[in-house]
């Protein structure tokens, strides 16, 4: 019986330590991870489920080395805006600004951009993960004109 006061305090330390995010949260997460400079595929891989995950899973190294290349982005806000959610799946629609650089050596003033987009998490073991992401409507604002680069291979470019 000695003991009992022992073991309730570190059963509530352990549950404490290991409470279950929210959709929101778990989003906020997803979100801020993506903008780090660290990001590997299996963390990713464990932020995601369904056909996420498995698109994620499938890149090539080079595929996943340009997915995760954020270099000249700079995240300055996330604000979630509506949220439907039901037992198992939630739909939450959130509204991501950020900077990003023109060109990585390029010393003109980055342009801003807004993105509104919906996130469809679900519950996957016990844990929501992000199963997809859509843009919704982009805004971008500069103070000097935004360049668009052609990748060579579409009919627009060949001029």
């Amino acid at each position: 019986m000695k003991f009992l006061p022992f073991l309730i305090s570190i059963f509530l330390v352990f549950s404490s330590c290991t409470k279950k995010k929210t959709p929101e949260e778990m989003l906020t997460d997803f979100v801020n991870y993506r903008f780090s400079s660290n990001q590997d595929r299996q963390t990713i891989l464990e932020k995601t489920t369904g056909g996420l995950n498995v698109k994620i899973a499938s890149m090539s190294d080079d595929e996943f080395a340009a997915f995760v290349d954020l270099k000249g982005f700079r995240k300055k806000k996330l604000k979630i805006n509506l949220k439907k959610c039901t037992e198992k799946q939630c739909f939450i629609t959130y509204t991501l600004g950020y900077d990003q650089k023109i060109r990585e050596n390029e010393k003109k003033e980055p342009f801003s951009v807004e993105i509104k987009k919906i996130a469809e998490l679900h519950l996957d073991s016990g844990i929501w993960k992000v199963n997809d992401v859509n843009n919704v409507k982009t805004y971008y604002n500069s103070q000097e004109n935004i360049d668009v680069f052609c990748d060579g291979n579409s009919d627009e470019c060949k001029n």
